[in-house]
């Protein structure tokens, strides 16, 4: 199957009428079975609200329901072994439904990584490899990283105590139920009302994450660039752009929300030259900057404040600092 998502998803509808009908029917019942076992680990029998208390037999089997909903995937892999076994027990050939096959058992040695690999009978230095990854030797390590603490959440230390006592009986292990656990497993990842409340709190924080959703498709590994270049272009805007608010009454008050650093100075100088020097008569009132939403400076900051008091000085008006922290 190519690497490409698109080419990936034509592959797969190319190869759907290839689908043992079996596998097809094992992968969807284990998909269901999840999900009702997960259902029943989180149902909520509202003992409170209706003032009920459980017998202790009812409690315990409430303790079972919880304890198989907790450990569903490695239930779904034991029974579905289990009914590959009596399949093949009552005649049926091995590979009726494909099975995992076998697998070399106990733990990877521990040491650190390779730095070559082989390839068409040819080594591929370190070097080479990091030629052929371009952009996604920045993304890989994290994707890598991410993966594995999805499959730790999902899987915890049974994974550690498989590899190391039972690869034998991985062979019996179905792949349409292994792939089913691992669909729910992501599935259950993907968080649909993220989108609602992106809307309600931020609508344009729907920006980097359109982004980084559509160039995905293209490579994950772009995807996760492009919304992290969106993200920064942004940050950059806002402190170049710093939002500044004025009130005409006795005095001009100018009210800066946010910190005022290198980018957003010149801004804040113009905004002053056009709005106080730039009006008939403004300079004669008496000017005063609020504050008390700016909690960092710089130094470029500093050398606007001292350019601007040049000018009130020039103009013999008044500026006064208020809420300075």
């Amino acid at each position: 199957i190519p690497s490409e998502f698109f080419e990936r998803v034509y592959t797969i509808c190319e190869k759907l009428p290839e689908t043992k009908p079996w596998d097809a029917c094992m992968g969807l019942s284990c998909i269901v079975a999840l999900y009702i076992l997960k259902y029943m680990k989180d149902y909520d029998y509202k003992d409170e609200k209706y003032n009920y208390v459980p017998p202790k037999w009812q409690r315990g089997c409430r303790n079972f329901v919880w304890l198989i909903g907790t450990a569903r995937n490695a239930f779904i892999a034991i029974v579905s072994a289990l009914i590959c076994l009596i399949l093949m027990y009552l005649g049926y050939p091995e590979d009726t439904i494909t099975l995992t096959g076998p697998i070399v058992g106990g733990l990877p040695p521990f040491a650190p990584p390779s730095f070559s690999t082989v390839e068409n009978n040819a080594t591929v230095e370190f070097g080479k490899m990091m030629q052929n990854l371009n952009a996604g030797i920045i993304v890989i390590p994290l994707i890598g990283y991410l993966e594995n603490i999805a499959i730790a959440k999902t899987f915890g230390g049974i994974v550690l105590l498989a590899l190391a006592f039972l690869t034998n009986w991985f062979y019996y292990i179905p792949k349409p139920a292994l792939a089913a656990i691992i669909i729910t497993a992501v599935l259950t990842m993907i968080d649909f009302s993220i989108i609602r409340k992106l809307w309600k709190v931020k609508k344009l924080d729907l920006i980097p994450f359109a982004v980084s959703f559509i160039v995905s498709f293209f490579g994950l590994e772009f995807g996760i660039l492009a919304g992290v270049g969106v993200s920064i272009i942004f940050i950059l805007q806002a402190a170049a752009m710093p939002r500044i608010e004025m009130f005409a009454d006795e005095a001009y008050v100018l009210k800066i929300n946010g910190n005022l650093s290198y980018p957003g100075v010149e801004r804040f100088i113009n905004y002053m030259q056009s709005k106080i020097f730039g009006r008939k008569g403004a300079t004669r009132k008496c000017v005063v900057i609020d504050c008390s939403h700016m909690f960092l400076i710089d130094y470029t900051t500093t050398q606007g404040f001292n350019q601007i008091l040049e000018e009130f000085k020039r103009f013999d008006s008044k500026l006064h600092f208020a809420e300075v922290h």
